[in-house]
């Protein structure tokens, strides 16, 4: 009777891991997911309109491209979280040719690992809150990462080169900018365009673009401290205050710019 007991417990045990580890395979656009879960991609995939893979109001989520591609006609998007999802992570997945590449409403998720090449916006966080955004290479796209109305949320070590610009922020308060690698983009590494405030922006690095940092008046309480900033065409940091009144820096580096370190004194050593 006890073996049998034991026996049982073993296989109820055995069903359980399966079911917690169970994996779903996605071979097509379209796919809406809307339950708890591991999904894979297995082969590249080809969108022709709307959202190739949609995330809607499903918690607990880890998409995984596995290094597939996704591939659009320039419009719609290649992965849509609905801003009812919550933890939802996406990861290894290169995107080409959407409107938004990665278009991420939700919260307490992660972002990594996914390449973005070719869309207007590579990855767009909308709303989206207490998200990693992280290890992500983005080229070739009109805007590497766009930000609006997003807060505290960890966006680090992603790479965004030769775009029209790097990261461009509206309406954003209490993310970290950390360690991220902005060059040789067409026009602003980072731009905060309106009441993009109260952010940390540390140890990035922004060479060889038409401008730096470029910082619009509206936006404050931003702390810039030690970023890089060489061998762009215009300012290495622009803060349309015209001083440190709005913004702190410290520790910052700029140096041969073509029109000036910064048109605020002591934003650059």
């Amino acid at each position: 009777m006890k073996a049998n007991i034991k026996l049982l417990a073993v296989t109820l045990l055995a069903l359980s891991a399966q079911a917690v580890f169970a994996q779903n395979t996605i071979d097509s656009c379209g796919t809406v997911i809307t339950s708890s879960g591991t999904y894979l991609v297995t082969q590249d995939l080809i969108n022709t309109s709307g959202a190739c893979i949609s995330v809607l109001g499903a918690t607990d989520v880890t998409l995984d491209c596995q290094g597939y591609r996704l591939t659009g006609t320039g419009s719609g998007n290649g992965i849509w979280v609905d801003y009812s999802s919550i933890g939802v992570v996406i990861r290894n997945c290169d995107i080409y040719s959407f409107q938004h590449g990665l278009y991420y409403t939700g919260h307490g998720g992660v972002v990594e690992y996914n390449k973005l090449v070719d869309n207007y916006h590579g990855i767009r966080l909308s709303h989206g809150e207490n998200n990693d955004v992280r290890w992500n290479k983005g080229n070739d796209n009109s805007y590497g990462m766009y930000i609006d109305l997003s807060r505290y949320n960890d966006i680090y070590e992603n790479t965004f080169h030769r775009s029209a610009h790097g990261i461009y922020c509206h309406r954003g308060a209490g993310n970290y900018f950390i360690a991220n690698q902005l060059n040789l983009n067409n026009g602003r590494a980072l731009w905060f365009y309106s009441t993009c405030s109260n952010n940390f922006i540390w140890h990035n690095t922004a060479n060889l673009n038409a401008n730096g940092f470029y910082v619009q008046s509206g936006s404050s309480g931003n702390d810039f401290y030690m970023n890089v900033l060489n061998r762009n065409d215009s300012r290495g940091i622009y803060d349309g205050a015209g001083d440190a009144t709005q913004n702190t820096y410290e520790d910052n580096v700029c140096q041969n710019n073509g029109t000036e370190p910064s048109n605020v004194t002591g934003a650059c050593k």
